[in-house]
């Protein structure tokens, strides 16, 4: 961990870097889990957390004025007690979209007594008026704490309180005009949390630092932000993505880990740029859950573009390299076999678009009829333009006409008649989270497929739809790709450099009911 024990606010590094409620995209908010995972990933300096006041005086770490978004229970915070709040969980498990266990509610003495000293501590003073600010106060004092903590607070007179105390001050900062640059120094000041949107955002940076000031943006994910906001001189950033959005490369891998985790990892967002407040399975624009089984978790996709944040940017982006891609399909379309699934390459930025296709870069579709159709956007960016298409094998979801025992080999699986043909080497996936792949063509109106041997690990009922696991390849150089089904054997090359960016976004081209899911991505 970087800063062990007696870390001070005096021996921060900038530009620095402050993991917002914890590091929001990859923990569940505001617990303990969140500040802890944080300070593994070597954060110097942690939100933690949102403050507010019980009824019986003590600070508990929630965002909102109720607790009903992230925890089992419903009413406002201030009407619970401690013990009230210590009966309560953070069902993360049920909206974080990953799979995590609930989590208590951390109170602030928690807090400090975990992590007090060893990083530096920056919550916030979330209620008006100062008791809360009183009470943050008054915990740090009684543990000698004042140099390893940054309170921040919306109110300037709560500033003059925090400086008076010995403890660093953060004045937030929504629009920049709140309170003047001289203002904010004469409450006391050391800090300026300043909202990454603000109008005239580099001129009010500027005349912050001016006066002395050290200005840190909120809430900066992508690194297109994280860029512009150090460019306009900020001294760091809130951020949700620790590493990710800095580019502290120690995120990236060349295998995204969902498969295993069953988490979300770092980089792993949807418009507008965020995660953790969309994260509701049901709710358009979320970007969850994760389906399947026990290390064979599968990314579920949507219509908006979800960016593949682990893999990205891809180290050698202008050179050679080869994207693995696997698409799970889960649910025909109700009518349409033109919905697809698919990923955009070559993207210039991590910019993450609402509904539609990125403005840069490539797009691969495969589509239930098993057209697989290759795009492209122009230089201007005018929206993309099909490149070429390629037929393979449609898309096939049979459905077991008798179950599967656990344990018990098979060679073969009865299926009711196959609505359309499907190739030796073709996949499905199981409940279980085994692949079943095919020895020998099945025609179509088959009622069997005959399959590589196979020992189910739990009983699959008769009536199971299995789904079709297809792998894609995308070959990347200097001055083209090429793009294979590798299932299906089918493939062709592209001549064009247009685009050479890192960034890939997966999406379901779906309609109201076709779903996709990806259970591995890889970069070679």
């Amino acid at each position: 961990m970087i800063g062990g024990k007696g870390a001070r606010v005096s021996d921060l590094a900038f530009p620095l870097v402050i993991a917002h409620r914890g590091g929001a995209n990859l923990f569940p908010e505001n617990t303990m889990a969140a500040y802890e995972g944080a300070a593994a990933l070597g954060c110097r300096a942690i939100e933690a957390g949102d403050l507010q006041l019980t009824s019986d005086g003590a600070l508990v770490a929630m965002h909102d004025t109720t607790v009903d978004r992230t925890t089992a229970g419903s009413g406002n915070v201030s009407d619970f007690t401690t013990p009230g709040i210590r009966t309560l969980t953070v069902d993360c498990s049920a909206w974080f979209g990953g799979h995590w266990a609930d989590q208590p509610v951390p109170t602030f003495a928690d807090i400090l007594d975990r992590l007090g000293g060893s990083v530096v501590l920056v919550p916030e003073s979330k209620t008006r008026g100062s008791a809360t600010t009183t009470a943050i106060i008054d915990a740090v004092a009684a543990r000698g704490l004042q140099k390893s903590v940054i309170v921040q607070s919306f109110q300037i007179t709560d500033i003059a309180l925090i400086a008076a105390a010995g403890i660093s001050p953060l004045y937030l900062m929504g629009t920049g005009v709140q309170a003047t640059a001289s203002a904010v120094v004469a409450a006391g000041a050391e800090f300026v949390g300043l909202n990454k949107d603000a109008a005239n955002f580099a001129d009010v940076v500027a005349g912050l630092k001016a006066v002395g000031l050290r200005v840190l943006a909120w809430t900066v994910d992508m690194q297109k932000d994280y860029d512009a906001v150090i460019a306009a001189g900020c001294d760091g950033v809130f951020t949700n993505e620790p590493l990710y959005a800095p580019r502290d490369y120690a995120y990236r891998t060349t295998r995204a880990p969902w498969p295993i985790d069953g988490t979300f990892s770092h980089g792993m967002m949807v418009y507008p740029g965020v995660g953790p407040f969309f994260a509701y399975p049901t709710m358009q624009g979320g970007r969850g859950p994760f389906i399947g089984a026990p290390g064979a978790w599968r990314w579920a996709l949507d219509y908006t573009p979800y960016l593949a944040g682990p893999v990205c940017p891809v180290a050698d982006a202008a050179g050679s390299y080869t994207i693995g891609l696997q698409l799970v399909y889960d649910r025909p379309p109700g009518s349409d076999l033109t919905r697809w699934g698919g990923s955009y390459f070559g993207v210039a930025t991590d910019e993450c678009p609402d509904d539609v296709d990125t403005s840069t870069g490539y797009l691969v579709a495969l589509r239930w009829n098993g057209t697989l159709e290759v795009f492209g956007q122009p230089s201007d960016s005018t929206g993309m333009v099909s490149m070429g298409v390629t037929t393979t094998s449609a898309i096939v979801t049979p459905v077991l006409s008798g179950g599967l025992a656990a344990g018990v080999a098979v060679t073969s699986l009865p299926v009711n008649a196959m609505s359309n043909a499907a190739k030796s080497g073709h996949q499905f996936v199981l409940p279980t989270g085994q692949v079943a792949t095919l020895s020998a063509v099945a025609a179509c109106g088959a009622t069997s497929l005959s399959i590589t041997g196979l020992t189910p690990s739990a009983a699959v009922p008769s009536g199971t739809a299995l789904r079709q696991l297809v792998t894609i390849t995308i070959a990347k150089t200097p001055t083209g790709f090429s793009v294979s089904r590798v299932d299906d054997g089918a493939s062709a090359s592209y001549v064009d450099s247009t685009w050479s960016g890192g960034y890939i976004f997966l999406r379901n081209g779906r309609d109201s009911v076709a779903a996709v899911s990806c259970p591995s991505l890889t970069i070679s």
